[in-house]
């Protein structure tokens, strides 16, 4: 080193070794900082012992810094300190208690208690603010989707491991049966909808007034009327139970099928649960029946009771 190293040979060995001390430096800073632990990690002695064998030497001991930024003021938040926010001068809503046997209320009473809203706290120790933000349920649905009347396999029949609609004459049915829904509300004039992003993945909808109608179309064939009946009602008692539980309220389940069921029966355990049913031989005129009399009784459905007191149309 005699000789003065070229710059470019100097700016390469600084940089080498910049790259190199950083490490070093942070990690004794983050040492000496008061928010972080540092941890040994010792790796298990058999572990160690049979890494020796293969290797010819033991796993490596190492440290590690647990870098907790506000787990200090957490833990004083936690423990109650006279500094904690939760003596801060702000309103409590109002909830139930439970107090058992082994700590009554004042001593002796025990049971489940309303506490009213007040104002707690201190105004000395600070003051908190609050305000509630409750986002409004979304528009249900989506621009209606023509279903597909001739898919390929139109002759097939689905295997009895299969939904009946997936493929095949079950499938051509089912869509069949949907666009003809569809074309029906448009000629009564209303929308019919597909199910957005996050709805359930019901056929068909529409709105009318403020009760939103959601559809389950099925094909139905002597054999599988049984179960495709059986699978709607527990699909649109779903969607229903899905889309109250979003906000959406009131809902109004239909079926609609391909034909008329064989099985009379159907139709009264679908009006015994609230559920609308349909076919094509009768979906114009019911509906506009059902369309009439809610318009004559300012968009409210008309109703028969059902098992629950729900709501049917």
């Amino acid at each position: 080193m005699n000789v003065e190293p070229p710059p470019d040979a100097v700016q390469a060995w600084g940089d080498n070794i910049a790259q190199n001390m950083f490490p070093v430096l942070l990690t004794l800073s983050f040492m000496h900082c008061k928010n972080v632990d540092l941890r040994p990690v010792t790796p298990p002695e058999k572990l160690s012992r049979k890494h020796r064998k293969q290797h010819g030497h033991e796993l490596v001991r190492y440290h590690v810094l647990d870098v907790e930024p506000i787990r200090r003021v957490l833990d004083k938040y936690r423990k109650g300190t006279r500094e904690d926010l939760r003596r801060a001068l702000h309103i409590c809503r109002g909830h139930f208690k439970t107090f058992t046997p082994d700590a009554p209320l004042l001593g002796r009473g025990v049971g489940t208690y309303w506490w009213a809203p007040h104002v707690r706290g201190s105004k000395e120790t600070g003051i908190v603010l609050k305000d509630y933000r409750v986002g409004a349920p979304r528009e249900l649905g989506k621009a209606y989707r023509e279903a597909e009347e001739n898919p390929s396999d139109l002759q097939r029949e689905a295997p009895p491991s299969k939904d009946p609609d997936s493929i095949g004459r079950g499938l051509a049915a089912h869509n069949r049966t949907q666009n003809l829904i569809a074309q029906v509300l448009r000629s009564l004039g209303k929308e019919p909808l597909s199910p957005g992003h996050d709805d359930p993945e019901f056929d068909i909808a529409w709105k009318q007034g403020d009760m939103f109608y959601v559809c389950e179309v099925k094909s139905i064939t002597v054999v599988n009327e049984e179960r495709q009946l059986r699978m709607a009602i527990g699909q649109v008692i779903r969607y229903r139970q899905k889309l109250a539980a979003k906000g959406h309220e009131p809902i109004a389940p239909v079926i609609a099928t391909e034909r008329q069921p064989s099985d009379s029966s159907w139709q009264e355990l679908c009006e015994h649960e609230g559920i609308l049913l349909l076919w094509p031989d009768v979906a114009e005129n019911r509906l506009k029946d059902l369309f009439a009399a809610q318009e004559g009784k300012g968009n409210r459905p008309s109703a028969i009771t059902g098992r629950g007191s729900r709501e049917a149309v």
